[in-house]
C-alpha cells in the first residue's frame, strides 16, 4: 500500500459570527487524499474549496467549534463540504481526511 498524501492549505482567517461578542479563527489544515493524481486533481480545484470552507468557517459561532465536540463536527462538516462535486454533474472529490494543524480563535 502506498501512504497517504497530505495537502497542507494556506491559513484562513475569518470572522465568526456574533456569540455575543466579535470573534475571529485563525486555522491551519491538512486535507488527506489516497495519492498523488488526487492531490494534483485537489490542487487544480483549490479556488472553489478554500471558498467552500472560508463560507463553512464564516458561519459559525465561537461556541459551536471551541471544545473538542465542537471541533470534531466541524472537521466532518468540512469533509462533507470539500467532497461535493465541484459541477452539477461531476464527481465528488476523494479527500480522506481534514486535519487541524493549528487552530485559534480570539
Amino acid at each position: 500500500p502506498t501512504p497517504p498524501v497530505f495537502i497542507t492549505l494556506e491559513t484562513f482567517t475569518v470572522n465568526l459570527q456574533p456569540d455575543p461578542d466579535e470573534k475571529f479563527l485563525q486555522l491551519d489544515i491538512s486535507l488527506q487524499v489516497k495519492t498523488p493524481e488526487e492531490e494534483a486533481m485537489l490542487k487544480g480545484q483549490m479556488p472553489a474549496i478554500r471558498d467552500r470552507i472560508l463560507l463553512l468557517l464564516s458561519s459559525k459561532q465561537a461556541s459551536q467549534i471551541n471544545t473538542l465536540e465542537g471541533k470534531q463536527a466541524l472537521s466532518k462538516e468540512l469533509l462533507d463540504e470539500i467532497n461535493k462535486p465541484l459541477t452539477e454533474h461531476g464527481k465528488p472529490l476523494k479527500v480522506k481526511g481534514v486535519f487541524f494543524t493549528s487552530f485559534v480563535i480570539q
